[in-house]
């Protein structure tokens, strides 16, 4: 085992290290004068990049532009939907706040709207609420408004793996069958 000790005197500025070990003989290593360190040298010229392979089987790519971040000023410039689509039937549900000096948020909705996406957001709100309530996933979409062939899938992926994982990829996931798309009537 060694034992490392640092001694300090007082008017000298080096600091000396000493190493004993119970089967060397003492081994005493001096630490350099701050004034002894090399000045750091002036300012160095920047490195060069290498030139670019051009070699003939390396296809040349060119560095993407850094993404530009949304800002209040880049939100302010660019031109909004209406809401609801610009609907005569649209009503202002309220406001939210942003909070800490940032815009508000507008709720609106079309109580006349009755396309796929209302419809399943509907259903999925049943299914939420049967869930609540304490039924399990499985009859919540069994009582659900959902399209039958949509329930058919549910039940066929529930058999495979837990109601989450079956109800997220038939009704949540980006692609799903049963998620409806924009635009869908």
């Amino acid at each position: 085992m060694a034992v490392v000790l640092t001694a300090c005197s007082g008017g000298d500025d080096s600091a000396e290290l000493e190493t004993t070990d119970p089967i060397a003989p003492p081994v005493i290593e001096t630490q350099p004068d701050i004034s002894q360190v090399a000045e750091p040298q002036s300012a160095a010229e920047p490195a060069t990049q290498p030139a670019p392979d051009k070699s003939p089987d390396r296809p040349e790519t060119e560095t993407p532009a850094a993404p530009q971040g949304v800002t209040v000023d880049t939100l302010a410039a660019t031109e909004s939907r209406p809401p609801c689509g610009g609907s005569s039937t649209c009503v202002h549900a309220g406001s939210i706040s942003g909070g800490h000096g940032e815009p508000g948020i507008e709720v609106h909705y079309d109580p006349e709207r009755n396309d796929a996406i209302v419809r399943w957001g509907h259903a999925l709100g049943d299914v939420i609420a049967c869930a609540d309530g304490g039924d399990t996933i499985t009859a919540c979409v069994a009582d659900a408004p959902f399209d039958q062939s949509c329930k058919d899938e549910f039940d066929r992926l529930s058999g495979l793996a837990d109601e989450l994982a079956a109800f997220d990829a038939v009704f949540l996931s980006a692609g799903s069958p049963c998620r409806p798309q924009e635009g869908q009537p």
